[in-house]
């Protein structure tokens, strides 16, 4: 059983891999796969590595000063109760744990560069936030209304 190494990466501009990614972001692929165009790959001392270039070496890339101070921990996914899915024709929707659909469906637009991917994802993780917060299914006990009448 042989183990494929990973790929320390940096995003440089929004972007989704696995959830939505912020410039600056650092987080793990498989070696064995492509970088996305919006990613740098990342060498052992944290420098983007540029792609080499026929005959010659490769050259470590200073990081800008800001990215620089981004966390480095290793990439842990958040527990998510909510997901987003891919439904036919490019648009998106998020899901809950039993792959029911919530809320609306985020149409793709021609032009848009994914944008309802990123609509999509940034209701996903409202909604985990609100989960993780304990807000969630309490909107009765947060405003004291009910539509029932007295009894």
């Amino acid at each position: 059983m042989s183990s494929v190494k990973k790929l320390l990466v940096i995003a440089m501009a929004a972007g989704f891999y696995g959830h939505l990614r912020d410039p600056g972001d650092k987080f793990e692929i498989p070696g064995d796969e492509e970088p996305g165009k919006w990613m740098r790959v990342l060498d052992d001392d944290g420098q983007i590595v540029k792609p080499a270039k026929a005959g010659k070496d490769t050259k470590p890339e200073v990081l800008p000063t800001a990215a620089a101070a981004v966390n480095t921990a290793p990439f842990t996914p958040p527990e998510a109760v909510y997901t987003v899915v891919h439904v036919p024709v490019g648009n998106f929707a998020v899901v809950d744990a039993s792959g029911e659909k919530v809320g609306e469906v985020f149409p793709a637009v021609k032009g848009a560069a994914g944008q309802a991917k990123i609509a999509a994802q940034q209701e996903a993780d409202r909604l985990n936030a609100e989960l993780a917060s304990g807000k969630a299914g309490n909107a009765e006990e947060d405003n004291g209304a009910s539509d029932l009448p007295d009894a």
